[in-house]
């Protein structure tokens, strides 16, 4: 009785469920914005609107400052454009739920699109000419996908101590600042964005835990990809960084980060490290930069393997610390200018191993498992 008890209450609940989804999927409403329509005003509409409505918006300028305090659907029809008029945000989300889709936001005193709330999606919007493009807020579980953010006078996507987000196929184009930047965030997947031309870095994490940047862009920024201010153990991956003014990725006072599978050509150093512990570079493909791989004399306990370092014009590596490990007790990294007879590198044994160590410039210290030719694993 008791088995048969349980089930009849889950089969209830569940009837109960289908019917609850059913009722609201039937009565949610769609509202109009535009020449002709119900409304004039966006946020007229919005406030009109119950919890699963829809609200489309017809093409033309609407000069507001929305603000969205339930869960609905907020949709573009053709590009319409969202003016702040010089003041506040252009949009701000409010309650959980919401989706934000196809809109033009742009000259905005502060935020072009205000993210205070959780589980929202904000995807193929253009926000531009404000202080900041996209900003999440302590918020989380938000998907930022498509949105394209240039000429902000500060950052493209900011995230403010937010979690869990995800942050896809962005891209963040000419803004003053960074291009995209987490500030105490943590666990946020950050992939496969465009950070190109921002006067900063391309992409910048500030006291960040346990992110993932993975297949995404950074091309002549002033740094491609900067980990500073205490970022622990994130895994930065398979992304290009390339023709960077400065560094291509920078790690300063950060440690225990994975640099893994990137392909870092064309700046002026491919990876610097300043004052950073216990990170792991490994499996890189670093070519003609002017400086690959340096570490400052505050650097500590980093190990540095399967690399390929090559054609770099003035030191494939450079380490002005004794305390870091060039290779992981078996491999080593690959030389451009260690790599044959001629340049040092002898393999009488045939193993794909140099017989002899690898000086790195600056402090004397050794790769003991230097690497004739390379293949990433």
């Amino acid at each position: 009785m008791r088995t048969w008890h349980r089930g009849f209450i889950a089969y209830s609940m569940l009837t109960f469920a289908v019917i609850f989804i059913y009722f609201f999927a039937v009565h949610a409403s769609t509202l109009t914005v535009g020449n002709n329509a119900e409304f004039a005003r966006i946020q007229d509409a919005v406030d009109a609107a119950k919890s699963g409505d829809s609200v489309e918006v017809t093409n033309g300028t609407y000069f507001e400052n929305v603000n969205i305090v339930k869960p609905i659907t907020l949709k573009a029809i053709g590009k319409p454009v969202v003016d702040a008029r010089g003041s506040y945000s252009a949009i701000t989300l409010s309650a959980d739920g919401i989706s934000l889709i196809g809109f033009n936001f742009t000259n905005s005193s502060g935020i072009g699109i205000m993210v205070k709330s959780n589980n929202n999606l904000i995807s193929d919007n253009v926000a531009k000419k404000s202080s900041i493009g996209i900003w999440l807020e302590t918020c989380s579980n938000n998907t930022v996908l498509r949105n394209i953010v240039f000429k902000n006078r500060e950052s493209g996507i900011s995230l403010q101590r937010s979690n869990t987000n995800t942050l896809m196929s962005n891209k963040a184009e000419g803004n003053g600042d960074t291009g995209i930047e987490l500030e105490e965030s943590d666990d946020n997947n950050v992939m496969e964005n465009i950070v190109w031309n921002n006067s900063n870095d391309g992409i910048e994490l500030k006291g960040a835990i346990n992110n993932t940047l993975k297949l995404n862009h950074a091309q002549e920024n002033k740094d491609g990809i900067c980990l500073e201010e205490g970022s622990k153990n994130n895994n930065v991956s398979n992304n290009d960084v390339i023709y960077n003014h400065i560094d291509g990725i920078l790690i300063r006072g950060s440690m225990g980060n994975a640099i893994s599978g990137n392909e870092i050509s064309g700046n002026f150093n491919a990876m610097f490290l300043e004052s950073s512990n216990e990170n792991i570079l490994k499996e890189n493909n670093i070519t003609n930069n002017v400086d690959g791989i340096h570490l400052n004399y505050y650097c500590r306990g980093n190990k540095i393997y399967q690399n390929n370092l090559v054609n770099s014009s003035d030191y494939n590596a450079y380490d002005e610390s004794s305390n870091n490990q060039w290779y992981n007790g078996t491999t080593g990294n690959h030389y451009s200018d260690f790599d044959m007879p001629g340049k040092g590198c002898t393999d009488a044994n045939g193993n794909g191993i140099c017989d002899s160590a690898y000086i790195i410039p600056g402090s004397q210290n050794r790769d003991k498992f230097a690497l004739i030719s390379w293949n990433r694993l």
